[in-house]
């Protein structure tokens, strides 16, 4: 018995996804390095930038790719499933496209906003996707519009390339499905750690530099949101986002910290309004200033 062609048929989505991930992730990483050149020379880290980044963009690529790999061998074995293997392939790496190149297009904005690459803050803000999108329209709306257009064209482009891989995808046989399928996990699982120590490779990996943003980049913004999610939910999905304090409490704290009396506060419905005096000497002509810090 020996693997043809037909055998790995089944491979050509998955490989033509990849290939394509890992250099349009590349392309991304040179253009954001020509961008802040500067802070990059700066930090003496090129070549590191390059290379590591290179090994996080397999590392995240095969994440992608693990469950296609272990799935579509057995669902080829059946042309009903050939089908839906098909129609999976391109469904899954299509968005996945769309998300690549997504989280690529608005980096430099988030960058010139918070100067680091999206993350967890990233997350934070999808709370209020409302305010976040009505923001977006009236500071930049140009760029936003580009995303858009940038991420629907270039998603559906790939879906026309994938549909042609897809169609050479043939039914596998019986044999050759456990034994690919548990070499190709075992290829991803090795990729996805990217090292045979006890823990598998992280962002704190490639901290070389006091440049937060020069340690970023390396990484994926797709990379970086994913394992931002990763954590919290791993980390923190147990935990409340805030905490909680009897009201009666809360004021008490709230006016310990301001130094004043709980009799300075007149109106108990109204708990920020207070009656404060000016320690200065009296002056001629009294100004009232309100300072509002956002």
């Amino acid at each position: 018995m020996s693997i043809s062609r037909r055998h790995i048929s089944w491979l050509y989505p998955i490989l033509v996804f990849s290939i394509c991930g890992i250099c349009f992730l590349s392309f991304s990483r040179l253009l954001l390095v020509w961008w802040k050149w500067d802070r990059v020379q700066a930090s003496d880290g090129l070549w590191y930038v390059l290379l590591q980044g290179l090994r996080f963009d397999v590392v995240f690529i095969a994440q992608l790719i693990a469950l296609p790999v272990v799935l579509v061998p057995f669902m080829c074995l059946h042309r009903t499933g050939l089908r839906w293997a098909r129609r999976g392939m391109l469904i899954y790496f299509t968005i996945l496209a769309g998300f690549l190149v997504y989280m690529e297009s608005v980096t430099p904005n988030f960058i010139g906003q918070f100067d680091f690459r999206p993350s967890r803050l990233f997350l934070e803000y999808l709370i209020y996707p409302k305010e976040v999108f009505t923001l977006l329209i009236k500071a930049v709306p140009a760029q936003l519009a580009a995303v858009i257009i940038v991420t629907a064209v270039s998603a559906w482009q790939f879906a026309r390339l994938l549909k042609r891989c897809a169609k050479s995808v043939q039914p596998s046989v019986f044999w050759s499905a456990p034994l690919l399928a548990l070499c190709g996990l075992v290829v991803c699982v090795l990729a996805a750690r990217s090292t045979l120590g006890h823990r598998p490779v992280n962002p704190s990996t490639v901290a070389f530099s006091s440049d937060p943003l020069v340690n970023s980049l390396p990484l994926s913004s797709s990379y970086t949101v994913a394992y931002a999610a990763y954590e919290k939910f791993r980390y923190e999905s147990h935990l409340p986002t805030y905490g909680s304090l009897p009201y009666p409490v809360v004021l008490q704290e709230v006016y310990k910290a301001m130094g004043m009396s709980a009799s300075q506060f007149p109106d108990a419905t109204l708990p920020t309004l207070h009656v404060q005096h000016s320690s200065s000497p009296d002056i001629e002509n009294p100004k009232n200033l309100v300072i509002i810090l956002l």
